[in-house]
């Protein structure tokens, strides 16, 4: 008489099986989301750390440390210069919340955040870039210091995101749609 495996036995081995092919898919993501192609606007400047570039739904992200102490004129500077040679213009809005200057306009912003431990002052700087195509750049930089320390302003994180333009158009709509039913439902 020929012997079968235990229902035990051939659960384990599913288990087994199913747990590496997760796995092999977790590590082909990630080496795959490191090796996509990046748009030109997403700029690594000379002497960023901490480099990582994601493609999340549509969008392409990069971010990264960088030793320059605050405001990062020289960063910002580069950043603008390189954008506007490949055919961006700066925005004088926020892209996704019409109305609210970008720091092209406003400058550096200032906020604590107490979701931190210990709370932490945050000096932001956010602007949009749009180019001929309709594509839409955003660059963040900021400076986190503890409220319980000296304040320390060398190092910038910065972050970018590339929307392409049709994607870009779907995210402004949603937000515009999102800010009306917000400002309807405070009446």
């Amino acid at each position: 008489m020929k012997k079968y495996p235990t229902i035990s036995k051939v659960c384990a081995r599913l288990i087994i099986s199913i747990s590496l092919i997760v796995a092999i898919l977790f590590v082909f993501v990630t080496i795959f989301n490191k090796y996509v192609p990046q748009p030109p606007s997403l700029i690594v400047l000379p002497g960023a750390t901490d480099v990582d570039h994601v493609r999340y739904k549509g969008n392409y992200q990069l971010s990264y440390k960088l030793q320059e102490r605050y405001p990062a004129k020289h960063a910002l500077r580069e950043i603008s210069a390189r954008l506007a040679k490949q055919g961006w213009k700066p925005l004088k809005e926020d892209f996704l919340n019409p109305g609210l200057p970008t720091s092209h306009i406003r400058g550096w912003t200032e906020f604590y955040d107490a979701t931190r431990t210990p709370e932490e002052r945050v000096r932001a700087w956010a602007s949009d870039w749009k180019n001929a195509k309709g594509d839409v750049v955003r660059y963040a930089f900021y400076y986190h210091s503890p409220t319980n320390q000296p304040e320390n302003l060398s190092v910038a994180q910065v972050f970018a995101n590339y929307s392409p333009a049709a994607l870009a158009k779907k995210q402004r709509r949603l937000a515009i749609r999102a800010m009306e039913r917000l400002k309807n439902s405070a009446q």
